[in-house]
């Protein structure tokens, strides 16, 4: 929430304290602390005759102990008696504060002696406190609050949480300060040291004290106590995740998933219970922050089974979140993350290992078991998907999932894999299953296609292979032009081990390629790209985008053969430091993407036509098209442009106006948007805006053409677009040279 009001506002609601006055009483009489030798301590004390009194201890390590409430008899005396929960030694602080006083009481006790285990807890003294009412007068129905029991302390919360969750009454503002102290006890475990062991159970506490809270939070008379419970839930989620991520064996991953998903499915409660526009953002975000954690974790899931019901638990609870109008978007992408996650575990299903294991080669083969084994792995992923998929649409999800095969080479022998013979017919017979994507995982490199992409003659084994060259495997020129860079060379290859030739033919559809790369000190990771290299030395820039984290470079190509991976440098006179587009312009200038009007001049501000960008995007998706296919009346062959706006036209990103395309007019912001849409709804996995009302928010929104709305929708919904300062998206306005660099960078950076 509203991080430093809740704080101030916690300080006072949850110690039972008002703030100072004139009339204050002072906290009253000694405080006194022990401890025995198996760690028994008790705290003896006197304050005010029939006032409610609140403990806090801390352990040497800075982590809470012991927190707990309690009421002073007639003569204002009290004591608490509990068993430390761990065996830390040094000096404990201890904490006493008094309702209505404005000091506390402060003592400490030091503990010397690691206590012994016993079986059964001592069982607590404690004072059961009788919360006082919102109002002064007692209201015969109020139910005293349910009391903790001090040992251990995380049972002892989850206890109190649901007694009161389950009680039948509303909750008090005082019962409300004992639940969001008795969750700051797992909160404080969970965010302390915790063995690898402990995370299931901690992770699983905790998503259980959320679910009571939730319920504890609607119940709250008081508005502010209800604001503060949010708050304190909202820690723990954020907790949740960073103890989640440390979870490493199966069992541990799938328990740490789990109870994750639990927890954001809790979230809907506490929308209801907040009517704070900043405050219901920040929930919304840390949820979203939640559901990409639980994505991690389903990557490394081997269980669909598990997967499946982890991923069913965050729709369900998504679908119980309400929205506003004004947080449309947000709930969208949240939406979009849960698809993500979905996903996620289609892809685990068609996940396979491939050995190998003859001796003396570098192509491992696909035997008829793994073939059958990859078969069955479609059926699976499309099973899964089916099922996914419905319960998406079932809670108003429409993102598309897809199926894929991933096939993971691992080495044998020392000999390290290059490449994958795959038995003639498997790629038709995946095509047949619906399968969308093939993927071939070897080292850190890998190749990724649609079944029906390269064609090998029937009866023929397709080889696909990725080899690491040295300078002796390029020609002078090559050597040149990889500039001492890392080069490999890819091949597909047609036939049997030994007399395969090589397929030259351009492919059906683009082939997506991940090689690995270290960046070198001072290198930039926009200016990394990909580039081929022929016999001769002739260069093609292929661009591609590369993840600093990963250390691999991803482009697409339609033909093999041999690639550098390198750093690009150019730079414009006119678009440097000073210029907001120059990040985007030097960096799709590095992949070839654009290009200067001169080698030092950019024009930046400068008007770009419809076929400059429709070449702008042919060349930034790796398009191409048949030359002698018929376009449109006003381009011809003798244009430069012709090849470049065939492409954009076969792929369906360029229909026309009147049968003509004006390719030498100045193109319009929303006829710019309407390209990226397409482009990006058929070479990504951008869906078109469900309400697209909801991203049309621009003073000017009445400008756009009816043919543009969805297509600005659209660009706006994944942040390609956005409107000017004083927030209008001007139609049509001509966009400038900077404004398509910008508008390609962001589309081609979509998944």
């Amino acid at each position: 929430m509203k991080r430093i009001t809740a704080f101030l506002l916690a300080c006072i609601l949850l110690t039972g304290l008002a703030m100072p006055a004139a009339s204050a009483a002072a906290a009253a009489g000694p405080l006194a602390a022990s401890v025995n030798g198996q760690g028994q301590v008790a705290v003896k004390g006197t304050a005010g005759a029939g006032r409610q009194v609140t403990i806090r201890i801390t352990a040497p390590d800075g982590r809470l102990e012991y927190i707990h409430q309690g009421t002073s008899g007639p003569d204002g005396s009290f004591s608490f008696d509990f068993k430390l929960s761990g065996s830390i030694t040094g000096e404990y602080q201890v904490e006493v504060g008094e309702e209505g006083a404005a000091s506390k009481l402060e003592t400490e006790f030091v503990y010397n002696i690691t206590p012994e285990v016993t079986p059964t807890p001592t069982p607590t003294s404690t004072p059961t406190p009788a919360p006082p009412e919102e109002t002064s007068a007692p209201t015969p129905t109020q139910t005293t609050a349910p009391a903790p029991i001090s040992t251990p302390p995380v049972q002892a919360a989850l206890q109190y949480l649901k007694e009161l969750a389950d009680s039948q009454t509303p909750v008090t503002r005082q019962q409300a300060n004992e639940a969001v102290r008795q969750a700051e006890v797992i909160l404080v475990k969970l965010t302390g040291e915790v063995k690898e062991a402990d995370i299931p159970s901690l992770l699983k506490h905790a998503a259980d004290s959320m679910r009571f809270l939730s319920v504890i939070a609607g119940k709250a008379k008081n508005p502010a106590a209800a604001a503060v419970i949010t708050d304190t839930a909202l820690q723990l989620l954020a907790a949740m995740q960073t103890a989640a991520i440390t979870a490493a064996s199966q069992p541990g991953l799938q328990a740490a998933a789990s109870s994750l998903a639990q927890a954001v499915s809790t979230v809907a409660a506490f929308l209801k219970v907040t009517a704070d526009a900043q405050d219901r953002r920040l929930i919304i975000a840390e949820t979203d922050a939640a559901v990409q954690t639980v994505t991690a974790l389903l990557r490394q899931i081997q269980s669909s089974e598990h997967g499946v019901g982890i991923v069913s638990v965050l729709i369900s609870g998504l679908g119980e979140m309400v929205f506003s109008g004004t947080e449309e978007r947000q709930s969208e992408q949240l939406a979009n993350r849960t698809a993500a996650a979905a996903q996620t575990v289609v892809n685990n299903v068609g996940k396979v290992t491939l050995v190998m294991e003859a001796r003396n080669t570098t192509v491992a083969n696909v035997s008829q078991a793994m073939e059958e084994t990859m078969l069955n792995k479609a059926d699976s992923a499309a099973r899964v998907a089916a099922e996914l998929q419905t319960k998406l649409l079932a809670g108003k999800i429409l993102s598309k999932l897809t199926t894929q095969i991933s096939v993971h080479v691992q080495n044998k022998n020392g000999t390290a894999a290059e490449g994958v013979r795959l038995p003639a017919g498997l790629t038709g017979a995946l095509e047949a299953k619906g399968l969308h994507r093939l993927e071939l995982v070897i080292g850190q490199a890998s190749i990724t296609l649609a079944p029906d992409a390269i064609a090998a003659a029937a009866g023929q084994p397709l080889t696909l292979s990725i080899r690491p060259l040295g300078s002796g495997d390029l020609t002078v020129p090559q050597q040149a032009a990889a500039q001492g860079q890392p080069v490999y060379e890819i091949q597909a290859s047609q036939g049997a081990a030994g007399s395969e030739a090589a397929i030259t033919d351009r492919f059906r559809s683009p082939v997506g390629i991940t090689l690995p790369y270290a960046l070198e000190q001072g290198e930039k990771a926009g200016r990394i790209t990909a580039i081929y290299m022929g016999d001769s030395g002739e260069t093609e820039n292929m661009g591609g985008s590369y993840d600093p984290s990963t250390g691999q470079v991803v482009f697409r190509t339609a033909h093999f053969s041999k690639y550098v991976i390198r750093e690009n440098k150019v730079q414009f006179g006119d678009a440097g430091e000073e210029h907001w587009a120059q990040a985007y312009i030097e960096e799709l200038a590095a992949k070839g993407i654009v290009r200067g009007i001169s080698d030092s001049v950019f024009a930046p501000d400068a008007p770009v036509t419809r076929a400059e960008f429709a070449a702008l995007l042919v060349r930034a998706l790796k398009l191409a098209a048949n030359e002698t296919a018929a376009v449109f009346p006003d381009v011809q062959p003798e244009n430069w442009h012709y090849r470049e706006v065939a492409a954009a036209h076969e792929a369906g990103l360029i229909l026309g106006d009147g049968g003509r395309f004006h390719p030498d007019e100045f193109i319009k912001r929303e006829d710019m948007a309407v390209m990226i849409a397409r482009a990006a709804l058929a070479y990504s996995d951008a869906q078109e805006a469900a309400d697209p009302a909801i991203y049309l928010d621009f003073s000017d929104a009445g400008s756009i053409s009816g043919y543009a709305g969805e297509a600005v929708a659209l660009a706006v919904k994944y942040g390609i677009v956005n409107g000017t300062e004083a927030h209008r998206f001007e139609p049509q306005n001509h966009a400038t040279r900077a404004e398509a660099v910008k508008m390609t960078a962001l589309l081609l950076a979509l998944d």
